[in-house]
C-alpha cells in the first residue's frame, strides 16, 4: 500500500479520475443517481460473491434454504438496480435498498441461529451475535421505513468525498514527484 500512494503517476491518474467522478456526480448534471445505483449494484454483487456464496457452500438443510432465498432476493435487487437505468424497474432509493438488505441479513441470521440451537446440541447461545442480528433487523427496518438520508444528500456526500480524494491524491502526487535534474554545461 505504501508503494501505491508514493507512486506519483498513480496519484495523478487517481486524482484525475476522482475529480472527474466528483464533477460528473454534481446534482445539476443529473447523472449522479445513475452512478450511485450502479455502484450499489456492484457492491451488492460483491456482497453476494464474497459473503453469501461462501455461506451457501457451508450451510445445510433449512439454513441453506434461508441463505438461498436471501441470495436470490439480493440478486434480484442488484439486477433491478441495473435495469432501473433502462426504465424497466423503479427501485426507490439507496437508503431503502440498503435497509432491505440489512433487514434480510438479520432475519436470515436470527432464523439460522434458532435452527442451529434446536438441532445442534454443542451449539451454545451467543448473546453478542444475537444482539448484532437484532441491531441489523432494527436498523434495516428503520432505514426502509423512513430513509435517514435522501438520495440527493447521498449524491452530494459522494461528490464531496470524490473531490476531497482528488485533492489528497493531487497533493500526494506533488509530494512524491521526482525532482528535476539540472543540466550541467
Amino acid at each position: 500500500m505504501n508503494r501505491i500512494y508514493k507512486n506519483y503517476i498513480f496519484d495523478i491518474i487517481f486524482a484525475v479520475l476522482a475529480l472527474a467522478l466528483g464533477i460528473i456526480m454534481l446534482p445539476p448534471f443529473n447523472i449522479g443517481q445513475k452512478i450511485i445505483n450502479i455502484l450499489l449494484a456492484v457492491t451488492l454483487v460483491a456482497y453476494l460473491v464474497v459473503h453469501l456464496f461462501g455461506k451457501l457452500r457451508r450451510s445445510r438443510g433449512a439454513t441453506f434454504v434461508l441463505t438461498l432465498i436471501e441470495f436470490s432476493i439480493v440478486s434480484l435487487i442488484s439486477v433491478g438496480l441495473v435495469l432501473q437505468q433502462f426504465k424497466v424497474f423503479n427501485i426507490s432509493g439507496v437508503c431503502r435498498t440498503v435497509g432491505l438488505v440489512l433487514w434480510l441479513r438479520g432475519i436470515v441470521s436470527i432464523l439460522g441461529m434458532y435452527i442451529r440451537l434446536g438441532t445442534v446440541k454443542s451449539e451454545s447461545y451467543n448473546l453478542p451475535k444475537f444482539a448484532l442480528y437484532l441491531l441489523l433487523i432494527t436498523l434495516g427496518a428503520c432505514a426502509f421505513a423512513s430513509p435517514v438520508i435522501s438520495d440527493l444528500a447521498f449524491n452530494w456526500i459522494i461528490c464531496i468525498v470524490m473531490i476531497l480524494t482528488a485533492v489528497i491524491f493531487g497533493a500526494l502526487a506533488l509530494i512524491y514527484s521526482p525532482e528535476k535534474k539540472k543540466k550541467t554545461k
